[in-house]
């Protein structure tokens, strides 16, 4: 047989990789949240007839034993060989023990946990409380802050005058509460840097001009000109009055306009309830007696278990050989491999959540300041489990604590060492720069250097670059921007 020139056949043996089902759909299950665990569910039952639900409660086994009466069926001596099932390795499954805990059988049971713990749907302004909330610790600054939120309009916009201040100021300083003007002012700034950014300005300019220096444009200065001092221009189309002023193309107009479209001249409408989505938690972190207790939300998530009736199927003598018993076989051996994965998902998601509450148990009772440094094979060592599965476990899963609602993924980051040998976040030094700003002398801030030789004297050693780094992560502006220039000036 003649071979063309450039082909040759390689009649060696070759080696592929290749996944076997069991692991295939456990590593399926492993990345799926609480809303995709539920459509998979259903999925499968739909699909698979060795797969039902005991929603309602009912005794599956006294069920199937009437139905197998009523039928008169006879079970006959069948080999398990003949169909590949070990009967014994089944058994375990309908009278498993579960290590784990689910939030429906916890024994003080709260009803409507969720939305004891989130913010009511039917407000827009509670969850504006409830985020602001995690922001801001002090008494004082929460009495500021329920005042101003009070106080926002339907758009967002805050009403209030001089006088209206005033006079909050003078009735908390006969409740003993001492607050000036200035830490007013600062609130309202840092709940203005609050998704959905730009709450509590006093004009649409104001609120145009926030989110336009949060969020990230092309053309971010050019862009806080125009609704400076052209909004009524650009609000008509007088485009060509602008190209002209800026000494601009006609190009760049068109981009400067697509990214204004982008804002939001009333804030609170991107979180009324007809754009809300909520995400649901994949489990809790609850505060009980001084412990933190962990609970997997099993939720209406409707618990997939074998079929006890698959005996009379599988026994029957016309399903021994053939194409059906084939069938048979396969969606048998898919429904043991998705109930397996779905109880490795749920023991491995709940080791995964109970490591980290132990781990970040000081953020939980003392604040953001206590988050330690933690990677992946920080929990490898706790729960002995494999780094891809806990890769994969916080993947796009959220926890419900009592201090709000974290991606699992928020407690890990990295570190730096202290002069002290111990370990410092990341996440934690962020925190401490935010502090040191929040309090700094606002006519003269500090700037990245000055915030660096501070970490310096607390024993943290961190380069000047590290420190903008980490500030612009965190959307705070450089010191020379930072910098009151007169008097704050409000436009009603």
């Amino acid at each position: 047989m003649a071979v063309k020139k450039g082909l040759s056949i390689n009649l060696g043996p070759t080696l592929k990789q290749k996944l076997n089902p069991s692991l295939f759909q456990q590593l399926k299950l492993l990345n799926l949240n609480y809303l995709d665990l539920v459509n998979s569910i259903n999925t499968i039952i739909e699909e698979n007839p060795f797969i039902e639900i005991d929603a309602n409660g009912d005794n599956v086994e006294n069920k199937n034993e009437e139905k197998k009466e009523q039928e008169g069926t006879e079970e006959s001596n069948i080999e398990e060989a003949e169909l590949g099932i070990d009967i014994e390795t089944l058994e375990d499954f309908f009278e498993s023990v579960e290590d784990i805990s689910f939030y429906s059988k916890r024994k003080e049971k709260e009803e409507n946990l969720i939305e004891k713990l989130l913010p009511s749907r039917e407000s827009a302004y509670d969850r504006i409380k409830f985020r602001v909330k995690f922001e801001l610790d002090d008494p004082k600054s929460l009495i500021i802050s329920d005042f101003i939120i009070d106080n926002l309009d339907e758009r967002g916009l805050l009403v209030l005058n001089n006088d209206d201040i005033k006079n909050f100021i003078e009735e908390n300083k006969k409740k003993g509460v001492e607050i000036s003007l200035e830490e007013f002012e600062n609130i309202r700034e840092k709940i203005k840097k609050i998704e959905p950014y730009g709450l509590a300005s006093y004009t649409i300019k104001e609120v145009l001009i926030t989110q336009a220096e949060l969020i990230n444009l092309k053309h971010k200065e050019l862009i806080k000109k125009i609704i400076e001092n052209n909004l009524e221009d650009l609000a008509q189309k007088n485009y060509k009055k602008l190209t002209d002023e800026y000494n601009i193309s006609q190009k760049i107009i068109n981009e400067v306009i697509e990214e204004i479209k982008r804002l939001h001249p009333y804030p609170i409408e991107s979180i009324s309830d007809k754009k809300t989505e909520y995400i649901v938690p994949d489990a809790f972190i609850i505060e009980e007696e001084g412990e933190l207790n962990v609970y997997l939300n099993d939720e209406n998530i409707p618990k997939p278990q074998l079929n006890r009736y698959y005996k009379n199927i599988i026994s029957d003598y016309k399903w021994k050989r053939g194409k059906d018993a084939k069938f048979l076989k396969a969606k048998f051996e898919e429904a043991l491999n998705f109930i397996k994965a779905y109880d490795y998902r749920n023991n491995s998601l709940y080791k995964v959540v109970k490591a980290i509450a132990d781990i970040q148990r000081d953020f939980f009772y003392k604040g953001p300041e206590y988050l330690k440094p933690l990677k992946l094979r920080d929990i490898v060592e706790v729960t002995e489990l494999h780094e891809t599965t806990i890769s994969r476990i916080v993947s796009n899963k959220y926890v419900l604590t009592p201090s709000g609602l974290f991606s699992l993924k928020f407690f890990f980051s990295s570190s730096l060492k202290t002069k002290s040998g111990d370990f410092v976040s990341s996440s934690s030094i962020k925190e401490k720069i935010k502090k040191l700003i929040e309090k700094e002398d606002k006519s003269k801030p500090l700037s990245d250097a000055e915030i660096a030789q501070i970490l310096d004297k607390q024993g943290i050693k961190i380069k000047r670059r590290t420190i903008a780094k980490y500030r612009e992560a965190i959307g705070i502006p450089s010191s020379i921007k930072r910098k009151i220039k007169g008097e704050v000036k409000n436009e009603f």
